[in-house]
C-alpha cells in the first residue's frame, strides 16, 4: 500500500493523511476496491462516468482513442487521473492486455482523504 502513497498523485497528501490511509487499511477498512480484469476485456470505455482513478496492481493495460493505442500502463501506473480533477466522463478506453488486477479509488474517497 505505501508504494502507491509515494506516487506523484499523493505528494500533496501530508503524513497525517498517509497515516490515515495506512491505519484504516490495517483495520480492514479500505478506500480502494480491487478488480480483476481478464485478458482483452475493458477496464472502462470512453464516455463512461469518470468516477474513479485506477492503479494497476499487476498486469498491462492499453489506452485507446478511436481504436488507436495511445499509451500503455503497467504495475503502479495510474490511468484515470482526470476523474480526480472533475472530468465527468472517460476520455479514453482502457483494455487489459494481460489478466490484470486494478485498484480503484473512487473520487469521493479521494476527496475524503484530502480533507483529513
Amino acid at each position: 500500500m505505501s508504494n502507491f502513497l509515494n506516487h506523484f498523485l499523493f505528494h500533496c497528501i501530508e503524513s497525517l493523511q498517509k497515516n490515515f490511509i495506512i491505519n484504516i487499511t490495517k483495520k480492514g477498512i479500505t478506500v480502494f476496491s480491487l478488480d480483476f480484469i481478464q485478458l482483452m476485456l475493458l477496464v472502462c470505455r470512453i464516455g463512461d462516468p469518470g468516477d474513479c482513478l485506477y492503479i494497476i496492481y499487476n498486469g498491462v493495460v492499453k489506452c485507446c482513442l478511436n481504436g488507436t493505442e495511445v499509451a500503455r500502463y503497467q504495475t503502479y501506473d495510474t490511468p484515470g487521473q482526470a476523474a480526480l480533477t472533475g472530468t465527468k466522463t472517460r476520455t479514453a478506453s482502457l483494455v487489459a492486455m494481460t489478466s490484470t488486477h486494478v485498484l480503484r479509488l473512487e473520487v469521493e474517497d479521494y476527496n475524503m482523504i484530502m480533507r483529513v
